[in-house]
């Protein structure tokens, strides 16, 4: 068969291609759970279920690089963006903004939204409250905790790869893409405090303006590239965390 190109994927294969994915992704998720995640939470060991998902990741990563030879590979581009405005471009307030830009701000606006009624408005959604908020009350209140747990990470397998069906056709995909969307979305958690999904989504949309403006920004001497792009989420995250906790060691101290 032909190699896969930008455009190239007929509908039906793409279509079966997108629910076999689904299917992966919702497994993987589950699997990632039951063997980084779940022996660990049963201990109470916070420091260990975090270790087991970075091994974890590590290994994934591992494999996928021994699996795949070619140093980048590109995901069919299905919606027809480069045939709307100037050649998929649109001037909004005098700058330049592609439309691709805007499709994914809101689908990752109607995830949020879809993400925000599941929590609030589902009985799963409240059973994974209520295992968030306090476990053994949760428990006692007849909630299946680990059933719980297990199906919010098949759904976090299965937003993943929305988010990555949104976010990544057209361009080049490495081994290393996954890890650096997980990694943004991450800061955009911890930036929105780990609340309800609208906050993560306005820290990475806050996030994804401010790497815009660095990697654009030209001061005489001072100009950066899009090489800085992946190095500006890892220090966001670093001092966030680090002003928090010491906010919290000077309250305590006061």
């Amino acid at each position: 068969p032909s190699p896969v190109t930008r455009t190239n994927v007929p509908g039906p294969r793409y279509a079966v291609a997108v629910v076999a994915a689904a299917a992966l992704s919702m497994v993987a998720g589950y699997l990632a759970y039951a063997i980084a995640v779940r022996p660990f939470w049963r201990r109470a060991s916070t420091l260990g279920w975090i270790g087991g998902t970075v091994a974890l990741a590590f290994v994934v990563r591992s494999i996928l690089a021994a699996t795949f030879g070619r140093p980048g590979y590109v995901l069919p581009q299905v919606l027809p963006f480069d045939d709307l405005g100037r050649d998929g471009v649109v001037d909004i307030a005098g700058a330049t903004v592609q439309i691709e830009s805007l499709f994914v701000i809101y689908a990752g606006g109607v995830l949020a939204v879809a993400a925000a009624w599941g929590l609030s408005s589902t009985r799963w959604g409240r059973a994974l409250r209520a295992v968030a908020a306090d476990e053994t009350g949760a428990r006692l209140a007849g909630v299946p905790v680990e059933r719980a747990l297990a199906l919010a990470f098949a759904g976090a397998g299965l937003l993943a790869l929305l988010a990555a069906m949104v976010t990544l056709p057209g361009g080049t995909i490495t081994v290393d893409s996954g890890a650096l969307l997980g990694l943004k979305g991450l800061v955009a958690a911890v930036l929105g405090r780990f609340l309800l999904p609208w906050g993560s989504f306005v820290a990475g949309l806050a996030l994804g303006l401010f790497e815009a403006l660095v990697v654009n920004l030209d001061l005489g001497p001072l100009e950066l590239g899009p090489e800085y792009a992946n190095v500006i989420p890892l220090a966001v995250v670093v001092v966030a965390v680090a002003a928090r906790a010491w906010r919290r060691h000077g309250a305590v101290t006061e």
